[in-house]
């Protein structure tokens, strides 16, 4: 991993040297970029024997059951009916998935219990991702970590088709990503109350 971030950091300087003759402010993003990238590497890596050890202990925890995920899940989101529900989607691993909508204002979501030997695979994507910090704003969006509910998030907004795409990794186990179409976002953050994660940890 040290050599890794060693790694960025000659990338970053190698940027920094090329770019000399561009404009200040595209020199100033990509020298920013740089930055948090390292820091970024460099915070995975002070975690990596905690996450190391999260894993290990995932492995042995027995996942969610259909039933407790029907338990949980929402009969309406906004006031969306559910249209659409399905129960460990995939092979092998506890997981839930859900649609509400009416027309083109829809929200989804899916939830990956990381559970079991499966399971513990299955989210190490959203493991790293929460140790990230973004902050990329572009003519079609952005992709910014927020806070939202007291959880810290990736967060994603999309011009074109004026959707919302949040993920997290909740209570150190569960892979979540929300979805909305047509929402604003005041409603997305009431999406999050409305889903009650914590009540996950109790089931």
């Amino acid at each position: 991993m040290k050599s890794y971030i060693l790694s960025i950091v000659g990338l970053s300087l190698c940027i920094g040297l090329y770019s000399c003759g561009k404009e200040k402010s595209g020199l100033q993003k990509e020298i920013n970029n740089a930055v948090e990238t390292i820091d970024n590497a460099m915070n995975v890596a002070n975690h990596s024997e905690q996450i190391k050890n999260d894993i290990l202990q995932l492995r042995k925890t027995t996942p969610l059951t259909k039933e407790q995920f029907e338990s949980w899940v929402p009969e309406t989101l906004l006031e969306l009916p559910r249209s659409n529900v399905q129960i460990n989607l995939m092979p092998g691993i506890s997981s839930c998935s859900a649609t509400y909508k009416i027309g083109n204002r829809r929200v989804q979501f899916t939830v990956i219990d990381g559970a079991g030997e499966k399971g513990a695979g299955a989210v190490g994507v959203y493991r790293m991702s929460q140790q990230i910090n973004y902050n990329q704003e572009e003519n079609w969006g952005y992709t910014k970590t927020k806070t939202i509910e007291g959880l810290k998030v990736k967060e994603s907004f999309l011009k074109d088709s004026n959707s919302y795409q949040v993920s997290l990794f909740f209570d150190n186990r569960y892979a979540v990503n929300v979805r909305s179409y047509e929402v604003s976002y005041e409603e997305l953050k009431q999406i999050f109350k409305e889903l009650n994660l914590p009540k996950l940890s109790h089931l």
